[in-house]
Protein backbone atom coordinates (compact mmCIF):
# COMPACT_ATOMS: atom_id res chain seq x y z
CA UNK A 1 0.00 0.00 0.00
CA UNK A 2 2.46 2.50 1.29
CA UNK A 3 4.45 1.82 -2.45
CA UNK A 4 1.61 2.88 -4.19
CA UNK A 5 1.35 5.79 -2.39
CA UNK A 6 4.72 6.67 -3.02
CA UNK A 7 4.44 5.66 -7.05
CA UNK A 8 1.16 8.04 -7.18
CA UNK A 9 2.93 10.78 -5.67
CA UNK A 10 5.68 9.93 -8.74
CA UNK A 11 3.53 9.96 -11.56
CA UNK A 12 2.08 12.95 -10.02
CA UNK A 13 5.30 14.95 -9.88
CA UNK A 14 6.60 13.72 -12.86
CA UNK A 15 3.61 13.26 -15.62
CA UNK A 16 1.88 16.33 -13.72
CA UNK A 17 4.69 18.74 -12.83
CA UNK A 18 2.61 18.79 -9.56
CA UNK A 19 5.08 19.75 -5.88
CA UNK A 20 5.44 17.43 -3.59
CA UNK A 21 3.82 20.18 -1.27
CA UNK A 22 0.83 20.71 -3.59
CA UNK A 23 0.01 16.58 -4.09
CA UNK A 24 -0.10 15.91 -0.49
CA UNK A 25 -2.94 19.05 0.24
CA UNK A 26 -4.70 17.09 -2.10
CA UNK A 27 -7.83 15.00 -1.11
CA UNK A 28 -6.33 11.45 -1.20
CA UNK A 29 -9.46 9.46 -2.87
CA UNK A 30 -10.51 11.96 -5.50
CA UNK A 31 -6.76 12.39 -7.01
CA UNK A 32 -6.54 8.93 -6.54
CA UNK A 33 -9.67 8.55 -8.76
CA UNK A 34 -8.52 10.90 -11.32
CA UNK A 35 -5.07 9.14 -11.39
CA UNK A 36 -6.84 5.69 -12.15
CA UNK A 37 -9.12 6.77 -14.86
CA UNK A 38 -9.54 4.51 -17.80
CA UNK A 39 -10.41 6.49 -21.14
CA UNK A 40 -13.59 4.91 -23.01
CA UNK A 41 -11.56 2.31 -25.15
CA UNK A 42 -9.75 1.13 -22.10
CA UNK A 43 -12.81 0.99 -19.37
CA UNK A 44 -15.09 -2.39 -19.53
CA UNK A 45 -18.48 -2.40 -22.05
CA UNK A 46 -21.65 -3.66 -21.29
CA UNK A 47 -22.05 -7.08 -22.56
CA UNK A 48 -25.64 -5.55 -24.54
CA UNK A 49 -23.23 -3.05 -26.40
CA UNK A 50 -21.30 -5.75 -27.15
CA UNK A 51 -23.29 -8.10 -28.86
CA UNK A 52 -25.12 -4.68 -30.82
CA UNK A 53 -21.98 -4.25 -31.92
CA UNK A 54 -21.45 -7.59 -33.44
CA UNK A 55 -25.08 -7.51 -34.77
CA UNK A 56 -26.96 -10.04 -32.61
CA UNK A 57 -29.58 -8.23 -31.24
CA UNK A 58 -30.74 -7.34 -34.54
CA UNK A 59 -34.60 -9.10 -35.63
CA UNK A 60 -33.65 -12.72 -36.60
CA UNK A 61 -30.35 -13.13 -35.07
CA UNK A 62 -29.36 -16.28 -33.78
CA UNK A 63 -27.60 -16.77 -29.98
CA UNK A 64 -26.46 -20.41 -29.67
Amino acid sequence: MLESLRYAEQQAMTQLKMEPEVYERQDYYRFNQILLAKSAEEREQDVGALFGAVGANTPGALIN
